[in-house]
This record gives structure tokens, C-alpha cells and sequence, in this order.
């Protein structure tokens, strides 16, 4: 390649690989951290050590691992879930077991450097070719000692990877930012829906003019009308991605169709996601899954927006959470159970609305921030995948 580029196999730059898959060690609850898949996130540079809830203890720690544990500057690689995203250690804190290997590379190159390249485009192409077609796609080691890396001279790893850090310390300070607006909401939350004795409490039954069950049909990529499903809720709003279809008859489509106030509540799933809830109001014509139910609320009772935020909030959740049925591999809440035993405060309408108003302001906030998120995330991306693709020189 011009300007002293060169194209070698990611083994040839890798000095220890820390790989520990095979088996679960023995747990503990406090300890060394055990770092898994869901604490590597493109939103981070070092793995999120909030998201850890495994340890071990010193003992096993010392004695467990046959191939050590990694250190500052190694790199972190999923093997299945969130692949193509990595982390960096920036301290030498943890361990690791399934799902992760840690690469620790020679000094022929910047472990900055190789951070960013196992974030880009070209290392994800290399993990989609030789997972292609999988059954249960799992990325081994073998597989990324014979990704191609193209590297240049130590300088330019290091100003490549000095411009792209620039990204990631206004990523972190935003993600800081998105975080505190959410404890902030939290807070508030708790605050405002502790009310008196002289609110009672309403089962849900009494407040709502339709409860349904969503469609069961088969779904396609394209059709009519947009469906949505579990994974179209985000902070208490349904959104309008990712989307399947399906084609319906007139009776059918009116039947099911949204109307915005409406609420979805995600019925069955994994533990962690049922009771999920949220609001539309999207313009357009959209109907939804049968795994979902959509609440309608009587109006001259409730808003629903308050409904919504209640549902969302620490008193709401506590409620759903203890309604859960739990299964073998899913837990789910029967609609019946739900509107007969979930209770939520009623004040005034006009008391309603100031909560909203106020929760709403700062959910304004939290999806500005958001947004500034995700843009410095596609900045960052763009970049990385123009470096090493070459249209743009780093010198």
C-alpha cells in the first residue's frame, strides 16, 4: 500500500490471547469483576463496569483462569451478540470468561490503533464473511488471527488514533450528560407520583375504555402496514425502527390500527423486557404484535401520558415487576391479572398535566442529548471506516 501502508494477518501483530470460554467459573456476589458481552458498547471506549453483575472471588480470580486476565490496553472481542464492537482496557481490572477474548498486541502497533480498526467496517466485513450462513454464529480465534489488518507506521498509528480519541472523549462526556438527564428523570418521578392519602388508587381496569391483544400473523419485510413489536420501545415511546410488515384486510387494519394516545405494554418475553411500556404518537398508519397489548385509557379520567410516565416510573415498576410470571426461558404477564391488580394514583386532570408537562421537558432534553449521541457516533464511525479504507491521510 502507498505511504508505507502495510496488509498483515492480525496474528502477526498479537503477542497473548486471553481466551477462558468453555465454562462458567464459580460466582460470588461481590469481588473481581466478570466482565460479559452487555458491558462492551460502541456508546464506550472501556468496558462499562456498571453493567457488571457476576464477580468472583480472589481465590478463583488467582487460580480459575487458565490463560490469565487482561491487562491495560488489551483489547476486548466479543465472540457472539454484539460482534464487530470491542473495548479497550484502560486499567488492568476484571476478568473474563464467555463470550470475550482479549487480544494484547506486540510493539509493532498502537493497541489504540488496533481498538479502532476492530471497530471499523473492515474488521466487521471479516467477521460477517466467515459467520455467514451459521447457525449459531460464534466468531473464534482462529477466525481473527487470519483477519487482514492494513497498518501503518507506528507515528501515524498513534496521530490516527490521537484524532479519533478526540471523538470518544466528546462520546463519553455526552453519554455522562444522557445518564445524569435519566437519574435526573428517575428522581423526579419517584417525587412526583408520591401523592397523598387523599389520591386513591385506581386498578387499571377502571381507567381504561379498550385493552387487546395484539395480531398474530406472519410478518414479511415489506407489505401495507408497519407492525410493531418488543423491540420498538425506547424511554417509554414506541419507535419507529427496526420494521416489519403485513397485509391486512380493511376490517382487519381498523381493528388494529394505532391511534395516538394509545399505549403498548410488552406482555411476554425475557424477563428483563416484559412489562415494557410505551406510548404512540407517530403520524401515519401503523397495527401491532400479539405479544404486545395496547392499553386505551378513558380520557375523561386519565391522560394518558400520565398513565404512561406512571407505568415508567420506580412505583410502576415495582408493581409490574411484581406481577411477572416467571418461565423456563420467558416471564409474562397476563393481561387479565394486570388491569385487575395494577393500581395508579389519579389525581386531578389538571394536576395530570403539570406532571406531564414537567416529564416532558425533561425527556425534551433527554433526546436532544440523544441525538447529539448518535451523531457523534456516526461522525466517529464515518471517519474510522475513511481512514482505513484510505480516502482519507492521516500524517
Amino acid at each position: 500500500m502507498k505511504n508505507n501502508w502495510t496488509i498483515v494477518k492480525v496474528a502477526d501483530i498479537v503477542d497473548k490471547v486471553i481466551d477462558n470460554r468453555g465454562k462458567t467459573p464459580p460466582l460470588t456476589d461481590h469481588g473481581y469483576e466478570l466482565i460479559e458481552v452487555n458491558a462492551i458498547s460502541a456508546k464506550r471506549k472501556y468496558p462499562d463496569y456498571s453493567k457488571v453483575t457476576k464477580f468472583v472471588n480472589e481465590n478463583t480470580y488467582n487460580t480459575w483462569f487458565r490463560n490469565g486476565h487482561p491487562k491495560k490496553g488489551d483489547v476486548l472481542i466479543p465472540t457472539v451478540g454484539s460482534v464487530g464492537v470491542s473495548s479497550i482496557l484502560a486499567e488492568e481490572r476484571g476478568s473474563i470468561a464467555q463470550n470475550i477474548v482479549a487480544l494484547r498486541v506486540n510493539s509493532k502497533i498502537s493497541s489504540d490503533f488496533f481498538y479502532y480498526f476492530t471497530n471499523s467496517d473492515l474488521f466487521t466485513k471479516q467477521i460477517e464473511r466467515v459467520l455467514m450462513g451459521a447457525v449459531q454464529p460464534s466468531l473464534k480465534v482462529p477466525h481473527i488471527s487470519n483477519f487482514q489488518i492494513p497498518i501503518p507506521p507506528l507515528e501515524v498509528q498513534q496521530k490516527i488514533a490521537e484524532v479519533l480519541s478526540y471523538f470518544d472523549d466528546a462520546i463519553e462526556k455526552t453519554n455522562e450528560i444522557v445518564e445524569k438527564v435519566e437519574l435526573l428523570k428517575t428522581g423526579l418521578m419517584q417525587h412526583l407520583f408520591t401523592f397523598g392519602s387523599n389520591i386513591k388508587k385506581t386498578k387499571l381496569i377502571e381507567i381504561l375504555e379498550l385493552s387487546q391483544y395484539g395480531l398474530s400473523i406472519k410478518s414479511s419485510i415489506s407489505g401495507q402496514y408497519p407492525m410493531f413489536r418488543m423491540n420498538n420501545f425506547d424511554n417509554g415511546k414506541i419507535i419507529p425502527y427496526p420494521l416489519v410488515y403485513v397485509d391486512l384486510d380493511s376490517h382487519s387494519f381498523k381493528e388494529y390500527k394505532l391511534e395516538k394516545g394509545d399505549i403498548l405494554f410488552n406482555r411476554t418475553n425475557s424477563h428483563e423486557l416484559v412489562g415494557k411500556t410505551g406510548i404512540f404518537e407517530l403520524d401515519g398508519d401503523y397495527v401491532f404484535a400479539s405479544y404486545l397489548v395496547r392499553l386505551r385509557v378513558k380520557k375523561s379520567l386519565i391522560n394518558p401520558y400520565f398513565l404512561n410516565f406512571y407505568m415508567n416510573s420506580p412505583q410502576g415498576k415495582q408493581q409490574i415487576e411484581f406481577l411477572k410470571a416467571r418461565g423456563v426461558s420467558q416471564s409474562n404477564i397476563n393481561p387479565t391479572t394486570l388491569k385487575n391488580k395494577f393500581t395508579c394514583p389519579v389525581p386531578s386532570l389538571l394536576e395530570q398535566e403539570e406532571i406531564v408537562k414537567i416529564l416532558q421537558e425533561i425527556d425534551r432534553k433527554l433526546i436532544l442529548e440523544k441525538q447529539t449521541l448518535i451523531h457523534l457516533l456516526d461522525l466517529k464511525k464515518g471517519l474510522m471506516n475513511d481512514i482505513f479504507s484510505r480516502k482519507v491521510e492521516v500524517n
